[in-house]
């Protein structure tokens, strides 16, 4: 199930915020090189009534991250007021030479919009007895916490001494973004604030590579589901190893915590595992974890290991893999169909220049019985490869190629095809080939191949062209697949006008709903992705 919390719009607004900051309005949004600890909130916490300006004292909970550098003599606190999480902002301290004192400067922002131009600043309030209202000390440059016996603890607050978040309106001189001056705001308490925090020690502790760990850049990509539809996503990630090439470390695996890492086991010379429910980090104050899953017949999902598979460039997976708030449940923020981290971009593929290509025709049927259809394509034979253009009438520029083996023609997948504008979204597009029955993409496909003719035929699996390599997510299959030479040279796919008076139309011209797989055409002409999965 999806969690309930509204994870996403949170981590939607505090990613907006981060994409605002201003180096003249630091904000450190990034997790800070160090030893990172998990600790459970302990102590109070102080609210004001938005609506009703009532005051309410409660117990702090949650989660808190510290990171401590004692190299450099410093020591960040993630999210410093319990009430106040959504930006997931550090605030950086000194930390004593014995380990035991963070010192912590007032006047640090926990987050910046310059849309509105205001900050949010770490300060120390006093309650003040006539007013009933929280004002800054403005004489208190700093707070200390203890830290001793794996515990840390703020020093100096009580309910009438809290450390809180004020708000700071830095008064741009053509106002905020919107046209609005936020002078009025400039001072005024946010409404949180802790105190008598202490920070215990938590059984969930998120992988940390060792010190100095050396780590590539690599680059991820799925098909991400946002609750409703499975959508492309890619990031640049960091992959590192230990000495001993026992783990393998891997850091931004989910933008939901960019700077996490999750740690898998090199089990084998060929496979990486991840153990199910491991522990990543804390977002708003709630766990992260991750998961692996297969898919039921009945469309259940069954929790597992996540099992990578290494390859010549990297790793991948067929694995479902959940990013989830429980360490046994699916409850999941979003999860991955499959993945891969490969140590370049996809890349596609590119003919020989001089290459000289015939017509042909190719033949086959849009699903397990059905009537047979042609598509005009062009196909080259050059130092063994046998190259085709045009296997997607949409995308008439993009090649695929196969490697000739005695009487037949291996295609290696997936391949990468491409790219499709989609309105805005942009689409990777690759050729695969998948089983029948259970629908799992398979790593090639094999035609019967006749060096006289050229003709390709006896397609050994139904060809889909997918927008994701490691899972089915179709907008085109092909079934009985062939390629025969024809006597035309340089056809090209005739346009199909949609006939008027209908909103959606297949590539058919047929009458569809907005749900039907393949590239949808509307009245105005403009193509939209459906793609299937199975």
């Amino acid at each position: 199930m999806q969690h309930p919390f509204a994870i996403s719009l949170l981590l939607m607004l505090s990613a907006f915020a981060a994409a605002e900051a201003q180096e003249v309005h630091e904000v450190i949004y990034d997790q800070p090189a160090g030893q990172l600890t998990i600790y459970q909130r302990q102590g109070y916490t102080v609210n004001e009534n938005e609506y009703t300006a009532a005051i309410t004292t409660s117990t702090q909970s949650g989660l808190v991250s510290v990171v401590m550098a004692p190299d450099e003599g410093l020591a960040y606190i993630q999210d410093p007021v319990s009430g106040y999480t959504f930006s997931g902002a550090w605030v950086r301290g000194e930390l004593s030479a014995d380990g035991t004192t963070i010192t912590l400067p007032m006047g640090q922002l926990v987050d910046y919009t310059r849309s509105f131009d205001l900050g949010y600043e770490l300060q120390v309030l006093q309650l003040n007895a006539d007013t009933g209202k929280y004002e800054v000390d403005s004489l208190c440059t700093s707070v200390t916490y203890t830290v001793s016996d794996g515990q840390i603890a703020l020093n100096g607050t009580s309910a009438d001494r809290i450390l809180g978040l004020i708000i700071r309106a830095f008064g741009h001189p053509q106002g905020s973004a919107i046209g609005q001056s936020f002078d009025y705001l400039e001072g005024e308490w946010l409404g949180f604030g802790d105190f008598e925090s202490v920070y215990m020690p938590s059984d969930l502790q998120a992988p940390t590579p060792p010190y100095g760990l050396a780590t590539d850049a690599f680059y991820l990509t799925t098909a991400a589901f946002d609750g409703s539809n499975y959508h492309p996503y890619s990031a640049t990630v960091r992959v590192g190893y230990d000495e001993d090439v026992e783990h393998v470390w891997i850091q931004n695996i989910t933008n939901f915590l960019p700077s996490a890492w999750a740690m898998g086991d090199r089990v084998a010379d060929d496979l990486v595992v991840i153990p199910s429910g491991q522990f990543i980090g804390t977002i708003d104050g709630i766990p992260l974890f991750l998961h692996g899953a297969t898919l039921n017949a009945d469309n259940s999902f069954s929790i597992k290991d996540i099992e990578l598979n290494m390859t010549e460039r990297g790793y991948t997976t067929t694995d479902f893999v959940f990013i989830s708030t429980s360490a046994t449940a699916l409850e999941y923020v979003t999860f991955y169909m499959g993945l891969t981290i490969a140590d370049e971009p996809d890349r596609t593929v590119e003919p020989p220049v001089a290459l000289t290509t015939r017509g042909f025709m190719m033949n086959y049927a849009e699903s397990a019985g059905a009537m047979s259809r042609q598509q005009p394509v062009q196909v080259g034979l050059a130092d063994g490869q046998v190259y085709v253009q045009g296997l997607w009438s949409w995308m008439p520029e993009a090649w695929v190629c196969g490697a000739v083996e005695g009487s037949r023609v291996r295609f290696a997948l997936p391949q990468f095809m491409g790219t499709y504008d989609d309105d805005g979204e942009v689409y990777p597009i690759y050729l695969t080939a998948f089983d029948e029955q259970s629908g799992m993409l398979q790593p090639e496909l094999t035609f019967a191949y006749d060096a006289a003719s050229g003709a390709l035929t006896d397609a050994s699996l139904p060809v889909s062209i997918g927008i994701n390599k490691t899972g089915y997510l179709s907008v085109q299959d092909y079934y009985n697949l062939t390629f025969t030479l024809t006597d035309t040279q340089g056809l090209t796919a005739a346009a199909t006008t949609p006939s008027a008076g209908t909103d959606f139309y297949d590539l058919s011209g047929r009458r569809a709903r907005p749900v039907t797989r393949g590239l949808l055409i509307d009245r105005a002409g403009r193509k939209h992705l459906a793609p299937a999965h199975k």
